[in-house]
């Protein structure tokens, strides 16, 4: 089986009582995309085709059958 480097990775941040999710390119830390919306973020990564290289997903993903 191939192992694909994964560029990408899924953080979930909360602030002030708000929790949200951003993309971030592992890189340079770079924040691609960030919603409070976990379909939100499944749309970003489909139309950018993050999917196809993988990410870290964080439990909220599978919790929510979003892939």
């Amino acid at each position: 089986m191939k192992t694909i480097s994964n560029p990408y990775k899924i953080e979930v941040v909360s602030d002030s009582g708000m929790t949200y999710y951003q993309v971030v390119r592992k890189r340079d830390e770079a924040i691609l995309y960030a919603n409070s919306l976990i379909d939100n973020i499944a749309s970003f990564i489909l139309e950018e085709g993050i999917d196809k290289m993988g990410f870290d997903s964080v439990p909220e993903f599978a919790n929510n059958h979003v892939f």
